[in-house]
């Protein structure tokens, strides 16, 4: 009997066991389908919070939108309106008068008058470039001297013995206007001293003379002996022999440049004074002053000779004071002052005079001193 009893046992547990699965299935399936109330109501909650955050955005955002057309409403009125309030200031306001640049005459009532202001002009630095002054000389003017007003007209303007004449006596630096006058302002030249002044005192004139002279002969003696012959030629003055010394070459220049006269040149008759023919009593008249000139030429001319024999003798005698300061400024003017010496002007000295100068050698050591 005991199998028995275990098979019914088992069949009764295996009874049991499907009858709690079938519950279990039937819980779920109940679950399943239909949710709990409080999930619901979560739900619920859930969608009606959405719905009212979209609201609220939707109004804010449209708020907001109100609130900026409002205040550009705002202000475009506030412009026109300010716009408006000034153009009637303007309109009802009186116009201002300018004030005049040019000063009101003084009233009666003041005492001090009023200045008036000048404007500024600048100055035509072109005009004061190209001007050149020419000083009343104490010679004769250069065009009424015939050979030499002859020999600067038959040169041509840019010739390079008129531009060496035009720049000893004038500046070197001159425009092309100024340039285009070098024959009218040699012909126009009396002398670089200037015309001799009856209240001037008569040392100041020798100091200024003293001055101008040492300028000139400066000038001059940086000049080779080929420029200064070429001036010599401009001017008619006697540049012969061929072998003539540079000092002695200045020293005729100078003479002629300083005060320019006749007698300094070789007074060649110009070639454009033909004689014309005449008749009668005026034919007789030119004979008589073609004869009266040739013996004023012919007294000149020994007068010319006697000078150049004085010359020649006075060379081998001790020169004077005057003579040795002239030669000791062109000395200096010459030569560099490093290299000047004593003992070097004391034998240049001797053997341009051709004497001995230890007489003269403190006066012109002390003459050295005083032009270096």
């Amino acid at each position: 009997h005991r199998p028995q009893a275990t098979s019914h046992h088992q069949k009764q547990s295996r009874g049991n066991m499907e009858d709690t699965k079938e519950t279990t299935a039937e819980a779920t399936e109940t679950v399943e389908v239909t949710p709990s109330d409080e999930e619901k109501h979560n739900v619920e909650m859930k969608e009606t919070a959405t719905v009212a955050k979209r609201d609220k955005d939707e109004e804010a955002t449209a708020r907001a939108d109100d609130d900026k057309k409002e205040e550009t409403v705002t202000a475009k009125e506030t412009e026109e309106t300010t716009t408006k309030s000034l153009q009637e200031e303007k309109e009802q306001a009186p116009k201002k008068k300018r004030k005049s640049i040019t000063p009101e005459a003084p009233s009666r009532t003041s005492k001090r008058s009023r200045k008036q202001v000048k404007e500024f002009q600048p100055d035509n630095f072109m005009a004061e470039k190209d001007a050149i002054t020419i000083i009343e000389g104490r010679g004769t003017k250069c065009e009424d001297i015939p050979n030499v007003k002859e020999k600067i007209e038959s040169l041509n303007n840019n010739s390079e013995e008129i531009i060496a004449a035009h720049k000893l006596l004038f500046r070197a630096n001159i425009g092309k206007p100024a340039s285009n006058h070098r024959k009218e302002h040699l012909l126009a030249f009396s002398g670089y001293l200037p015309k001799l002044v009856k209240e001037q005192d008569k040392e100041e004139r020798e100091k200024s003379d003293e001055k101008i002279e040492t300028k000139m002969s400066q000038k001059a003696y940086k000049l080779k002996v080929a420029e200064l012959k070429m001036i010599c030629d401009v001017f008619d003055v006697n540049r012969f022999p061929s072998t003539i010394d540079k000092d002695e070459l200045i020293e005729r220049l100078l003479d002629f440049l300083s005060s320019p006269d006749a007698k300094h040149t070789n007074k060649r008759k110009s070639k454009g004074s033909a004689k014309k023919k005449s008749s009668g009593k005026a034919k007789k008249k030119q004979e008589e002053e073609e004869e009266v000139e040739e013996e004023e030429e012919s007294e000149e001319g020994k007068e010319e000779v006697q000078e150049s024999q004085e010359e020649q003798q006075e060379t081998g005698k001790m020169p004077s004071d005057k003579a040795l300061r002239k030669w000791v400024k062109a000395y200096v003017a010459c030569f560099n002052t490093d290299d000047v010496t004593v003992n070097h002007a004391f034998e240049t000295a001797s053997s341009k005079f051709g004497v001995d100068m230890k007489e003269k050698k403190e006066t012109l050591k002390t003459m050295l001193v005083e032009e270096m």
